[in-house]
């Protein structure tokens, strides 16, 4: 049965380490606690390596949004046992670039469907991570200010409402602590409607 997986979070929890993880062994530890259990895996690589999420770009968003549904439609059609993993950003669940998640969730409603979402439960080290980024770093003073340490609390729990609420679309979402590797905090929240 294919299924198709997104994985969430919010900036420098860990989502392309994970996805590499999955990709380099998907008989480990960690895909086993996953339920990948040697399932082959795909991923749209343009969600990894290429930059379709600026800050609010609506161009740049428009484009990922067609190449992520191209590439599920392409998947999908395919009908073998397969996994696809996408690398989500918080802008595919945003209404103003067309709400790729919810979009992918209307087409598809019989496909099995995850989110894993990736939190880290040490907020100082998050931010540090944060921080630490490539984009953080370019202009350090711009953000900095944009993203004090206060605004990471906030940004978490808004951020896991939001992924949360995609249960009513059918998604069985899975909360992963990503402080110190990877893990499996609740495995069954929503699911199939």
């Amino acid at each position: 049965m294919q299924k198709i997986i997104w994985v969430f979070g919010e900036s420098a929890t860990g989502k392309k380490t994970l996805i590499e993880s999955l990709l380099s062994d998907s008989n480990s530890e960690l895909s086993n606690s996953l339920n990948i259990n040697g399932k082959k895996i795909r991923v749209i690589e343009d969600t990894i390596s290429n930059n379709l999420s600026s800050f609010d770009d609506e161009d740049n968003e428009l484009n990922r949004q067609k190449c992520i549904l191209k590439e599920i439609a392409d998947f999908v059609s395919q009908k073998n046992d397969e996994i696809l993993l996408i690398k989500g950003q918080s802008n595919d669940m945003d209404d103003r670039y067309g709400n790729t998640l919810k979009q992918f969730a209307i087409s598809y409603p019989d496909i099995d469907k995850e989110i894993f979402l990736l939190e880290v439960s040490d907020m100082d080290l998050l931010y540090e991570r944060i921080i630490n980024k490539d984009w953080f770093q370019a202009d350090f003073e711009r953000y900095s200010k944009m993203f004090p340490r206060e605004w990471v609390d906030k940004a978490i729990q808004k951020h896991h409402n939001h992924v949360c609420s995609y249960i009513d679309y059918g998604f069985k979402i899975i909360i992963i602590d990503s402080t110190n590797g990877f893990k499996v905090v609740n495995n069954s929240i929503g699911g199939a409607l």
